[in-house]
C-alpha cells in the first residue's frame, strides 16, 4: 500500500501550502492530482488514504480528486506516437521495443479549489 506514503506527501504539501496562505479550515474544497496510468495506484485507497490523513486538519472535509493520465509512448524506429495499455511498452505500428515513454509516471498536485 504505496498509496498512504504518497498521499502523506501530498497532504503535507497541501496543508503547508494552506499554512503559507492563512487559509481557515473549512475553506478547502478538494485538491487535484494528476496521476500516470504507469503508477498502478489503487484509487479507492488514495482516498481513504486522503480521507484518514485530513481528517483533524485545516483541510478536513475536502476531496481528492483524482486525473488518471494515459500512458503515452513513442518509437524511435519507425515514430509512432500515442496510448497504449500494455505495460510492455512496444509500438502498435512496426512491435519494435525501442520507444519511449512521454507521459504515464506523473504524480503531480494539480491544484487546490478554496473558497
Amino acid at each position: 500500500m504505496h498509496e498512504l506514503s504518497l498521499c502523506k506527501t501530498i497532504v503535507d504539501t497541501v496543508l503547508e501550502q494552506m499554512k503559507k496562505h492563512d487559509l481557515p479550515r473549512g475553506s478547502l474544497l478538494s485538491t487535484k492530482i494528476d496521476v500516470g496510468a504507469m503508477r498502478q495506484i489503487v484509487y479507492e485507497q488514495m482516498q481513504f488514504a486522503y480521507e484518514v490523513l485530513t481528517k483533524n486538519t485545516i483541510a478536513a472535509g475536502s476531496e481528492l480528486d483524482i486525473t488518471v493520465l494515459p500512458v503515452i509512448i513513442k518509437c524511435n524506429s519507425c515514430g509512432w506516437k500515442g496510448e497504449t495499455d500494455t505495460i510492455m511498452a512496444y509500438c502498435p505500428e512496426c512491435f519494435s521495443v525501442d520507444t519511449i515513454m512521454l507521459q504515464g509516471k506523473e504524480l503531480t498536485l494539480e491544484k487546490l479549489e478554496v473558497r
